[in-house]
């Protein structure tokens, strides 16, 4: 259940990282049209620096390495998944690989539904007392 936790918590911490990082790429975009229609003859360095900044830097690694957290647990759960067949186990894997946002939904939405994650299926058979 822990590894399914860390799942949810890096697909959140992707989303929000992808959001400030598209906040700050659109200010950093607007600051650098209003500079360009007001010098003549704009200075590289200052362009540069107002396009790329630390905070746009930061948000992108983290959107980077939660999209790749939440992505390799994924396929961890799915290729140690025994009820899955080899066809399927190589659909999900590829949706993650491919399309890992929309893997990533269909996955929350049906990982209790089809016991996708072991730890519902260990925790039902020590409901049942097995």
């Amino acid at each position: 259940m822990q590894s399914y936790r860390i799942f949810i918590v890096a697909f959140v911490l992707s989303i929000l990282g992808m959001v400030v990082f598209f906040g700050i790429y659109f200010s950093a975009l607007m600051n650098f049209m209003r500079y360009t229609t007001t010098h003549s003859n704009p200075d590289p360095a200052f362009m540069l620096s107002t396009i790329i900044s630390a905070p746009l830097l930061i948000s992108l690694a983290v959107a980077a390495i939660a999209g790749l957290t939440y992505r390799i647990i994924g396929i961890v759960h799915i290729a140690n998944n025994p009820e899955l067949q080899g066809g399927e186990q190589a659909l999900w894997i590829i949706g993650f690989l491919m399309m890992g946002f929309v893997a990533a939904i269909v996955f929350m939405a049906l990982c209790k539904s089809r016991r996708l994650i072991p730890e519902y299926r260990q925790d039902e058979g020590l409901q049942k007392g097995f």
